[in-house]
C-alpha cells in the first residue's frame, strides 16, 4: 500500500494556506494595534470577530474538500467499471455463448484462454465460470500453471481500485477529512519546525496575543 502524508490534504491545498495566511494576518494586526497603544475594547471591536470568524471559514473549506473528494472517488469508480452493458438480452446471450465456448474447448485451450484474459473485459459472472472450469477440469499441475494469472485477474475484478493510487489516495484523504474534526470545530492543522503536526486553537492564540501586550 502506498504511504501518504496525513495532512497533505490540507497543507498542500492553496485555499487552505490562504486561510492560514489570513488568520495569521489578523493575529499580527491585533498584536500591532495593542503594541501601538490601542485600548483592548477598541481592538476587540475591530479584530475579535475577524479572528473568530476564521473558524467558520475553515469549517466551510473542510466541507467543500469532503464534497470534492467524494466526487473524485465517484468519478474514478464510474470511469473504471469493469462490466458495462445496456441491453440485458445481449448480455444474456453473451453469457450463454461464453458457457458454451468454455465447454467446447479442451483443457490446454482452457489454460491458454485463462492466461490471455483481459481483466478490464472480465466481470464477476465470467470470473465465476472460469473458476468453476479450473476447479472441475484442470489437474493440479495445470491449476498451478494458471494460479498466479487467475489470482491477479480475480483481484482486479473483485477489487478494481486496489491498484489505483489515485483512488487509494482519495479514500485516504476522505478518511482524514471526515475524522479530523475540522468540519465541526474549525481549528486548523499546522506543523512545527520539526514537522510535528498539531491543531491550532484560534481562541487561545487570540487571547495569548492580547495577553502579551496587556
Amino acid at each position: 500500500m502506498t504511504e501518504f502524508k496525513t495532512w497533505d490534504v490540507f497543507l498542500a491545498d492553496k485555499r487552505y494556506n490562504e486561510l492560514v495566511n489570513e488568520l495569521d494576518g489578523y493575529l499580527n494586526e491585533t498584536g500591532r494595534m495593542l503594541q501601538k497603544g490601542y485600548r483592548e475594547d477598541v481592538v476587540h471591536n475591530k479584530m475579535k470577530e475577524k479572528v473568530f470568524n476564521m473558524q467558520l471559514k475553515f469549517k466551510e473549506l473542510t466541507t467543500k474538500l469532503i464534497e470534492e473528494t467524494k466526487e473524485k472517488i465517484k468519478n474514478i469508480e464510474q470511469s473504471n467499471k469493469v462490466v458495462k452493458f445496456d441491453n440485458p438480452q445481449d448480455e444474456l446471450l453473451k453469457r450463454q455463448d461464453l458457457v458454451a465456448k468454455i465447454e467446447l474447448i479442451d483443457n490446454n485451450e482452457l489454460v491458454n484462454f485463462i492466461e490471455h484474459l483481459d481483466p478490464d473485459d472480465t466481470g464477476v459472472y465470467e470470473l465465476s465460470i472460469y473458476q468453476k472450469a479450473i476447479e472441475e477440469r484442470l489437474n493440479e499441475v495445470k491449476q498451478r500453471q494458471v494460479e498466479s494469472t487467475f489470482y491477479e485477474i480475480k483481484k482486479k475484478v473483485l477489487n478494481p481500485y486496489s491498484d489505483n493510487p489515485e483512488h487509494e489516495k482519495a479514500l485516504f484523504n476522505l478518511n482524514v477529512l471526515e475524522s479530523c474534526g475540522m468540519e465541526t470545530n474549525g481549528q486548523p492543522i499546522a506543523e512545527d519546525a520539526e514537522g510535528v503536526s498539531y491543531f491550532r486553537n484560534i481562541q487561545d492564540e487570540y487571547n495569548k496575543v492580547v495577553a502579551k501586550y496587556s
